[in-house]
């Protein structure tokens, strides 16, 4: 993409002052940049500046080279300000969902949980009472069996079947697959 062909002007002089500096400050911004492309972009809002200024004070601008360059080193700062401003900007939406999507999750895990506690209540008699003292209060099977005086084996039965009851709800509900 050469800039002579993007402004068109019927100005040999400023045309020259393009051929010539074009391939440099190319080089030049493309070592600043590390981006071949953005480097030519730069280059090119360069030259539209450079226009614009040529054509506004009538005359070639005194030192083209010195203005050519300096205009080109801070149009590549901006182009790298405004590039690690958009990573920026990416990198904190990524976040931001990161985080929405752990404040869902810990939302329907609370939800379940909440469903899930209501269905332990809605157990009858035994089971119940052994599967709060398991889950609530983390007793083995053994201390369960001496808190209710029924063996490790009916503990671990009655326990058994409590976890099946409340899977099959937790499945009709949709809650467990």
């Amino acid at each position: 993409m050469k800039v002579e062909q993007d402004i068109s002007t019927d100005n040999p002089e400023f045309d020259a002052v393009v051929r010539e500096f074009e391939g440099p400050l190319t080089g030049y911004v493309t070592r600043i940049l590390n981006n071949p492309e953005a480097a030519r972009d730069v280059v090119q809002d360069t030259f539209l500046k450079y226009h614009k200024h040529w054509t506004s004070q009538g005359v070639e601008c005194r030192e083209t080279s010195g203005w050519l360059y300096r205009v080109a080193h801070n149009q590549a700062v901006d182009y790298i300000r405004k590039e690690t401003r958009l990573k920026d900007l990416h990198e904190r939406n990524a976040v931001a969902e990161r985080l929405s999507d752990r404040v869902g999750e810990t939302k329907d895990r609370n939800e379940k949980m909440a469903i899930a506690l209501d269905l332990v209540n809605e157990l009858e008699g035994p089971e119940k009472q052994v599967i709060l003292l398991r889950l609530r209060d983390g007793l083995s099977y053994r201390d369960i069996a001496k808190r209710t005086g029924r063996s490790e084996g009916n503990v671990g039965c009655l326990l058994h079947h409590a976890v099946k009851s409340l899977s099959e709800k937790l499945k009709r509900q949709g809650l467990i697959g």
